[in-house]
């Protein structure tokens, strides 16, 4: 693969891996291309694919006919220091048979990071397989964010209070936040633990706190675990209509009665 100093500096590399002739069971004969998205950096990067094709011996730019099984790719969270493949078939009674001077073309957004790859390769050599960059553009874009990015920071922002579990006699346990689609609902999960047996000291409210930048009180929602129907453990969901997007932190605790 050549061409890597593209990428030197930025979160991602994208590279063709490999590029296999074979037949299909569905259109016959044809070629896949495998494209490597590598993660450079030392945090896990959200990475959507916006489009990808090929440019054949004709000058057709042709979209794949399907993936290989295995290696869809259309949006994936990529650990640092890890690579995700996607393999794309394109067979030949639409893009006619592969030689030297096809070109790829793939275009990729790190929604974490905030750019956006383009990057043409060209097919040097049937024998070496080689391909080569012809033109890579890296332009910042806006960091999106998604219910499930910002999902994640709110689970992270989570303060417990334990001295107050302690003396109520419980443990909260696999916190989740979930924000929805539209951002205006977040609902808080959690496992309740008795420390004691199977039963509580007494009937126990579990409470949340939302808290904006400045620390003013968005909102106080809270759910109530009767000790007559605790049986030792209980999964609960404390939900509310807030604007997510203004949360910066979660308190939640437990409180007696």
């Amino acid at each position: 693969m050549k061409n890597t100093e593209y990428f030197t500096g930025h979160e991602l590399r994208v590279e063709i891996s490999r590029f296999l002739l074979d037949s299909y069971e569905t259109g016959g004969s044809g070629c896949t291309i495998f494209c490597s998205i590598w993660n450079q950096s030392k945090k896990r990067a959200e990475v959507k694919l916006i489009s990808s094709f090929i440019i054949n011996s004709e000058s057709e730019q042709i979209d794949r006919d399907y993936y290989l099984i295995g290696y869809q790719f259309t949006e994936k969270s990529i650990e640092a220091g890890a690579m995700c493949t996607c393999g794309e078939i394109f067979l030949e009674n639409r893009a006619g048979k592969i030689d030297a001077g096809w070109c790829y073309c793939i275009e990729i957004q790190d929604e974490t990071n905030g750019k956006t790859y383009k990057v043409l390769f060209k097919l040097d050599n049937m024998q070496t397989k080689e391909w080569e960059i012809i033109s890579c553009d890296i332009i910042s874009s806006p960091v999106i964010v998604t219910p499930k990015m910002l999902s994640k920071k709110l689970k992270k922002s989570v303060e417990r209070i334990e001295a107050f579990e302690e003396k109520l006699g419980i443990k909260i346990e696999n916190v989740t936040i979930v924000v929805s689609d539209s951002f205006d609902y977040i609902s808080v999960f959690c496992d309740i633990y008795a420390l004691n047996g199977n039963n509580l000291n007494s009937s126990i409210t579990l409470a949340t706190t939302f808290y904006d930048e400045e620390n003013n009180i968005l909102g106080t929602p809270e759910t109530y675990i009767d000790n007559d129907d605790f049986m030792g453990f209980e999964s609960c969901e404390i939900s509310s209509i807030i604007d997510a997007n203004e949360v910066k932190k979660i308190r939640l605790y437990p409180k007696k009665g």
